[in-house]
């Protein structure tokens, strides 16, 4: 599965789960508004018949039934839910339609007489309305809606409260109002509830209607979205896997006009790609630089070699010459190897930064100098500490004092100082030209006048190597008086080793 149709997927089912949650909540408050308006509904309606007295609860509702008769309506007779004989069970008008009006209606006069116009109330036709006992039998029963009596609406016509709840009577799903009546008893009002059921069902399917638009929306958008968001992401991918086909294309990627996470990528990228191609191209310059610098001293070598084995006869003096020059040239040939595998570990990460006493540790190679020479070797520091690869910066140094000797005359003093993450080596050879003393770091490289003395031109290499590991810089210079000062800087640590 592609990341465009998970995100897709993602877009659906979160507004798929939104849909479904707002269209749960949306139908349970509309169920809850519309039962609570029809259970106020009924209960102010009941409210008209729980405050007379039982004889005068009777007689307003048979007063129904009269108003009733009154316009031509015949009952028929039902069956008591309890088994307690017959009720009327159904009034229907002389048009064959249920009686309708307003519960509790009746207008009177200024005086408080009735309008013989509106002599009784009507009753709803989705309304039946109950009048219980005390004891809790039924004493009249008026409409279409049979309303079963439980246990709980006798006690509330023996000991008085009220009660709303709905249920399903005789097919049909009603909602009852019990109200304990003044002087015992109670009066019973049962709504039929079809027409709000009814109401919801529709709200529910238009619910789901809307929601399943809304998805099928929210799957066009978010493909949409998706193909355009994902885009630069192809063709990136595109891109990386056309050179991963052709691991010689190290070429920048095309950078887009964009800030984005995208455009990050692809930046990250050419900085790898970058680095990539600067590596490879150092690891070329190296194997091209030794295989010329080895072939020399493995000439010399197999040269002498040979001229030993084919000219058994030759005198001792010349055979001892050829040996000794056979020696220095391994000799030659075995540092310029050691130089070569120093310089290619270099920066290697497998050794972690540790915190040093620069001073400490130069002031070491300073007397492992002293014993490998006999020229003198001053030293001066000032304490400082850094942050590196104390074996590199021991390196470094000890290429710096060798360097040093070499040039230096005899008897001639080098003078070596730290202080403040500065290294300097001077000596009081013939010094460096102007125009060499960027170029002698470079791998291989040597001043017009290295020829005469033995050198392979990598140990400036790897001083600029293990200063650019660091975060440091190494120059030479030229200071009054002759000779040359080499510079090794790193950083300082703000605060002491502990």
């Amino acid at each position: 599965m592609t990341l465009r149709t998970r995100l897709t997927l993602t877009v659906v089912i979160a507004v798929l789960f939104a849909g479904i949650a707002i269209a749960a909540i949306g139908s349970w408050a509309t169920r809850h508004e519309l039962y609570r308006s029809a259970e106020q509904t009924m209960q102010t309606e009941i409210a008209r018949l729980v405050d007379r007295p039982a004889f005068a609860r009777s007689r307003l509702i048979e007063q129904f039934q009269r108003a009733d008769a009154a316009v031509g309506v015949t009952g028929t007779t039902g069956t008591n839910p309890l088994g307690g004989g017959s009720r009327p069970n159904g009034l229907t008008g002389s048009n064959g339609q249920p009686a309708r009006g307003q519960l509790g209606g009746g207008q009177r006069g200024p005086g408080g007489q009735r309008n013989p116009n509106n002599a009784a109330p009507l009753l709803p036709q989705d309304r039946s309305i109950q009048d219980l006992s005390i004891s809790g039998q039924i004493i009249l029963s008026v409409g279409s809606i049979a309303i079963p009596v439980d246990s709980t609406d006798i006690e509330i016509a023996a000991n008085g409260g009220s009660r709303t709840h709905t249920l399903v009577s005789n097919g049909v799903h009603i909602m009852v109002v019990t109200e304990g009546g003044l002087g015992g008893g109670a009066v019973q009002i049962a709504r039929d509830l079809t027409e709000i059921d009814a109401a919801l069902i529709r709200i529910r399917n238009l619910a789901a209607l809307i929601c399943a638009l809304g998805v099928a929306f929210a799957a066009i958008i978010g493909l949409v979205v998706t193909r355009k968001a994902m885009k630069p992401i192809e063709e990136l991918t595109d891109d990386l896997e056309r050179r991963a086909s052709n691991p010689d294309d190290l070429s920048a990627l095309p950078t887009p006009e964009r800030f984005d996470e995208v455009g990050r990528l692809t930046a990250s990228y050419n900085s790898l790609l970058a680095a990539l191609t600067g590596s490879r191209e150092q690891q070329r310059a190296l194997v091209a630089d030794a295989s010329h610098e080895l072939r020399t001293p493995i000439t010399s070598l197999r040269t002498s070699i040979e001229l030993l084995h084919r000219a058994p006869d030759l005198d001792e003096a010349t055979r001892r010459e050829l040996i000794a020059n056979s020696v220095e040239e391994l000799e030659e040939l075995t540092h310029l190897v050691n130089e070569i595998v120093e310089l290619a570990v270099v920066g290697s990460a497998d050794t972690p930064f540790d915190a040093c006493e620069l001073d400490e540790l130069v002031e070491n190679v300073v007397i492992r100098a002293r014993r490998r020479t006999t020229s003198e070797i001053a030293f001066t520091s000032i304490a400082c500490s850094v942050s590196g690869r104390p074996a590199r910066i021991e390196r470094a140094v000890n290429n710096l004092l060798e360097n040093a000797v070499k040039w230096s005359p005899p008897g001639a003093p080098i003078e070596v100082s730290v202080t403040a993450g500065r290294v300097t080596v001077r000596d009081h050879g013939p010094g460096i030209a102007a125009e060499d003393r960027t170029r002698v770091f470079e791998r291989f490289a040597r001043g017009r006048d290295a020829e005469k003395v033995a050198g392979s031109g990598l140990g400036l290499a790897i001083v600029s190597q293990v200063a650019k590991e660091h975060s440091g810089r190494a120059w030479v210079e030229a200071p009054e008086g002759g000779g040359t000062l080499a510079i090794l800087e790193l950083p300082v640590l703000t605060s002491p080793v502990p």
